[in-house]
């Protein structure tokens, strides 16, 4: 019970995080927030390491070389999935494009599919229809067209959600990159390290755009505080989650964002078809809980 509690309270804060990122990217440079996140991850991960982290014997790696490859590249994809999401929230209402998210475990499980040979289940493959549905029903409302296919030609141009797709292809890149950078090292210390480059890579061009400074933040300096802490705090949590109960319902439990996004967008950004998506977003989430049951079971 410890563990599915944490997986629902650790949601709903990432996806406050997600939220102030969100606010914090419409009057600053897209770089600043993710730059602000990723900094305040690494320092924590720094200190954690540097000080509660002292058995040594548990930051052994098995390959070096492979490992800095494998971190390398998670940086990457982190880095550019940062970008495109901070683009997405943008572009688009933060109760439309989050649902989005959630196709993210279909990229997931084909790229299981190519990498580790696990071929997908029937009720992964009934999930991957769900998720379908539910996107098709998020963009009907906004189809004057009696066309069927009307909705799913939204869906396709609608640049919040070109990003957003782009991001789940990262992130699926990023679990797959996770689960094989695992078992070289300590999973957390693999997140810790890749994230930390990410950072470094956001201060470099931060620095060559010459933004590499606190000034953006005046007047909104609790918002940043509360913004990098919460998801943080969001994002270890999730991850520390999955030690304490069964991964797939973790797993399932953090697609509770859907959910969580629609009350965000509603009282936080007052967006008056946000309670009118309840209906697609349970699509979403359930077709996204099936596809990761169907591969983790």
């Amino acid at each position: 019970m410890f563990g599915i509690a944490l997986a629902i309270i650790s949601c709903f804060i990432l996806t406050c995080g997600d939220a102030g990122k969100r606010h914090l990217a419409g009057s600053t440079h897209p770089l600043y927030v993710p730059w602000l996140t990723l900094g305040f991850l690494s320092l924590s991960g720094t200190i954690y390491f540097g000080v509660m982290y002292s058995a040594a014997a548990h930051l052994q790696i098995t390959d070096l070389r492979r490992f800095l490859w494998l971190a390398g590249a998670m940086a990457g994809f982190s880095f550019i999935a940062e970008i495109l999401f901070i683009h997405a929230v943008n572009a688009g209402d933060f109760s439309r494009v989050m649902p989005l998210g959630a196709f993210t475990p279909i990229v997931t499980m084909l790229l299981a599919w190519l990498t580790f040979d696990e071929a997908p289940t029937k009720l992964a493959l009934g999930g991957v229809l769900l998720l379908i549905l539910g996107a098709y029903v998020l963009y009907l409302p906004q189809v004057n067209s009696r066309s069927l296919i009307a909705p799913l030609k939204l869906l396709v141009s609608d640049t919040s959600a070109q990003c957003m797709g782009l991001v789940t292809i990262c992130f699926a890149f990023m679990a797959t990159l996770q689960k094989l950078g695992a078992e070289l090292s300590s999973p957390i210390f693999f997140i810790y390290f890749s994230s930390l480059l990410a950072y470094l890579g956001f201060t470099v061009m931060m620095i060559a755009r010459g933004t590499c400074s606190f000034r953006p933040l005046e007047g909104r300096k609790l918002v940043a505080l509360a913004t990098v802490a919460s998801w943080t705090v969001g994002y270890v949590g999730m991850f520390v989650s999955f030690s304490y109960t069964v991964a797939v319902y973790a797993a399932a439990l953090s697609k509770l964002n859907v959910l969580f996004a629609l009350a965000i967008g509603h009282f936080a950004f007052k967006e008056d078809r946000a309670m009118t998506r309840l209906v697609p977003a349970l699509l979403m989430l359930l077709g996204a809980a099936l596809v990761i049951a169907g591969g983790m079971g």
